[in-house]
């Protein structure tokens, strides 16, 4: 658990990568997994992400500190995710059956192609004397 001290010592650079959960204080982190977070599509936990800028004013050292709720999104990423899989799962589903669905019915064709030919044959062989 970091206070707003302790993100005032951490360099931006090592901040712009990260991205911190935002817990009720007596929260037990030990009790919170990956599968809960992304089960309840962040509707418990509030993710952010920190910046900070330091300025110069009137001989002073200033720093700003600017927390940002990314949540949402989070959230729209994970939906877009999974939206994407199973489009991708459709698409290949689809595929897989219409592919002996029409090899079945190229057979068939197939099959009626032959046996109008065969049956030309037949009638060819009855009318020779």
């Amino acid at each position: 658990m970091l206070s707003l001290l302790e993100l005032n010592e951490i360099d931006q650079a090592q901040l712009d990568n990260q991205v911190f959960m935002l817990c009720e204080e007596g929260t037990n982190y030990a009790e919170i997994t990956d599968e809960m977070v992304t089960e309840t599509n962040g509707s418990e936990f509030r993710f952010v992400r920190v910046r900070k800028q330091i300025y110069q004013r009137k001989g002073a050292t200033l720093c700003m500190i600017q927390i940002a709720d990314i949540s949402k999104s989070i959230m729209i990423d994970q939906i877009t995710t999974e939206k994407q899989l199973y489009e991708v799962i459709n698409t290949t589903v689809s595929h897989e059956m219409r592919n002996p669905i029409n090899s079945i019915e190229f057979q068939g064709q197939n099959v009626q192609f032959l046996l109008e030919k065969v049956s030309l044959f037949l009638n060819a062989l009855d009318e020779t004397p």
